[in-house]
């Protein structure tokens, strides 16, 4: 099978924040993570090709504090408890998608592999 993928994904478990048009706010876990963008898990039912900003749980930041990170759907599975979802980033320069991708390649992002609940597990502790 022939890798179509531009940049390389990195395995991480990490959380995130995210919100479509409609001001709807939602957590998500990362799976993998690449300069192009990710594979999250969440319980929210997004529609494809819907734009969202986000904002992911970690110590280094992939983009400057003042542009905040944003993606679209790009294909979906549903499993009988949660979604899973591919993410491709836009509104990116060239240069800022390099940065992600150097990041990466040079493992700053190892503090992600540490363990995070699920996106309902914080909620039902409440």
């Amino acid at each position: 099978m022939i890798e179509k993928r531009r940049y390389k994904r990195y395995s991480v478990k990490s959380g995130g924040r995210a919100s479509d048009n409609g001001d709807q706010n939602f957590k998500f876990i990362v799976n993998n993570i690449s300069a192009g963008g990710m594979n999250i898990t969440t319980e929210k039912a997004l529609k494809d090709e819907r734009p969202l900003t986000l904002q992911l749980d970690m110590p280094r930041p992939l983009l400057p504090s003042t542009k905040q990170l944003q993606g679209m759907v790009v294909w979906k599975k549903e499993e009988s408890d949660a979604y899973h979802y591919g993410i491709r980033f836009s509104e990116l320069t060239k240069k800022e998608t390099e940065e992600i991708d150097a990041s990466l390649r040079n493992g700053h992002f190892a503090a992600l592999s540490q363990q995070v609940e699920t996106p309902g597990e914080t909620e039902n502790k409440k």
